[in-house]
């Protein structure tokens, strides 16, 4: 039985791609090798716009075209080294270019450098501030570059553009934790929970903090509350019964896993694994099976529309060895959309 229950409450670094902006005219933007530059580029002839771009750089080492269309020619060539070397001149040149700028983030993560991404996307910030997608990728730099001040304050100004949420709240503990500063991470979840009594999700992050941090009792005073409070929320359910399996108070921590298991709120990414092993487990132990019955009528209610329900079917006809059966439950999730390489390899072994 033990296998029967997991913690399911659980936190990008997102690429930016270029797309073939056209070139800004320099003061050389008419002369034949930059027209041959660019022609070639163009057209796809990378190497022959390598040799061009680096002759016009040879006579204008600052020519900001030639900067920045050879340095994305060497980055989709992975040699970062050398985009590396022109992005820096090209963002000293010219720091109003944003396009400069992103590219020297983007290819700094490639480097490993974060503290050079971190700072391109600060000066991005500047330069867009109607673009906030620029203060995620710096609190990701940050976080990456181990600079717990800089990206607590990105975090603050995601706050003021968007409130706040669990997810920010989390990642302000977790910056704290990995400081070691525990009482800092618990100040913002009381703090979280102070402004915003009716968010259940905070109620969730304080009971896995304190029972990761030794205080099981105080996690179990806080999930009966909830529970008490939201007494239609799957998943602060399956949290307490979580915490309860863990005491062995194993007749307790089944009524709330049930009632985990049949109230809507839950995906079934999350209860799948736990209805199979409830399934296999009664099996083993008749007396399980009225509250197996009970937790997969309900989840066929509530899921029956969903394609994951179907392979979610066609796992337990395979536990109960009824194999044709089990085919045209994953024939079902195919033609809902589960068409994946996975679903047709499981479907030819049947």
């Amino acid at each position: 039985m033990q296998k029967l229950i997991g913690a399911l409450l659980g936190v990008l670094i997102s690429i930016t791609t270029f797309a073939q902006d056209p070139s800004k005219e320099g003061s050389s933007a008419l002369s034949a090798l930059f027209y041959k530059a660019e022609t070639y580029r163009i057209t796809g002839r990378s190497e022959l716009a390598k040799e061009a771009y680096t002759m016009l750089l040879a006579q204008d080492p600052t020519h900001e075209t030639a900067l920045y269309q050879l340095a994305r020619i060497f980055f989709t060539e992975n040699n970062f080294f050398e985009a590396e070397q022109l992005l820096a001149t090209g963002t000293s040149a010219y720091p109003e270019n944003q396009w400069m700028w992103r590219l020297q983030a983007v290819n700094a993560r490639q480097l490993g450098d974060m503290a050079t991404a971190l700072s391109s996307y600060e000066a991005l910030m500047v330069l867009r501030p109607d673009q906030p997608e620029y203060v995620q990728d710096a609190l990701q730099s940050a976080l990456a570059a181990g600079n717990s001040e800089k990206a607590l304050t990105f975090l603050s100004t995601l706050e003021r553009l968007y409130g706040d949420g669990p997810e920010i709240v989390q990642q302000k503990m977790e910056i704290h934790l990995r400081n070691n500063d525990a009482k800092a991470a618990e100040k913002v979840l009381k703090q979280a929970m102070k402004d915003h009594p009716q968010r259940v999700e905070y109620r969730g992050l304080a009971a896995q903090f304190y029972d990761a941090n030794g205080k099981a009792k105080k996690a179990e005073k806080i999930l009966r509350t909830a529970v008490e409070d939201f007494p239609r929320n799957a998943p602060i359910a399956m949290e307490l019964a979580r915490v309860l399996q863990a005491k062995d108070q194993l007749d307790e921590s089944m009524y709330y896993l049930e009632r985990a298991l049949v109230l809507p709120g839950m995906s079934l990414k999350d209860k799948g694994p736990v209805l199979l092993s409830l399934w296999e487990t009664a099996k083993k132990d008749p007396s399980m099976q009225p509250m197996t019955d009970r937790a997969w009528a309900a989840t066929k209610e509530i899921h029956e529309g969903e394609g994951a329900y179907y392979l979610l079917e066609g796992e337990r006809l395979i536990f109960e060895g009824e194999f044709s059966q089990s085919v045209l439950m994953y024939l079902e999730a195919i033609e809902r959309g589960f068409n994946t390489p996975e679903v047709y390899t499981q479907v030819a072994e049947l």
